[in-house]
């Protein structure tokens, strides 16, 4: 079996990945493109923050907000180059595995059937997400 070997921090990689990601964009102005992979960096560095809190400050705050008000910019158009590249990166492979870490995993359902869940304080215990 061949894996794909993924590291498990992408801030590892710098923007490199991204740059990867994204080489299928077309939206006509190659700044708008690398504006894009800075912007997208930051934001995958604080994924949780506002643009504002992701930036590094306000002048690359403000060159995402005015990167995702352009006419030219087209979401359609990195969801494309991502799924394009993620079909290139599988082609061939015959088992692939999604994992996400926002992954809630709940065991009640399962151990109540077993006859194993006796209390509430158990059942806190036992529930990881």
């Amino acid at each position: 079996m061949e894996y794909i070997e993924v590291s498990p921090n992408t801030c590892d990689l710098g923007n490199e990945w991204l740059e990867r990601e994204l080489q299928h964009i077309k939206f006509g102005d190659k700044r708008l493109t690398k504006r894009l992979i800075k912007t997208g960096t930051y934001i995958e560095g604080k994924a949780s923050g506002s643009i504002n809190q992701s930036c590094k400050g306000w002048r690359d705050a403000k060159g995402a907000y005015r990167l995702f008000s352009n006419k030219k910019f087209d979401p359609a158009e990195v969801y494309s180059s991502h799924y394009q590249s993620t079909k290139e990166r599988i082609k061939g492979k015959k088992l692939i595995f999604a994992i996400q870490d926002t992954s809630y995993l709940d065991f009640i359902p399962t151990l109540r059937l077993r006859g194993l869940v006796a209390s509430q304080k158990l059942i806190q215990n036992i529930k990881w997400g």
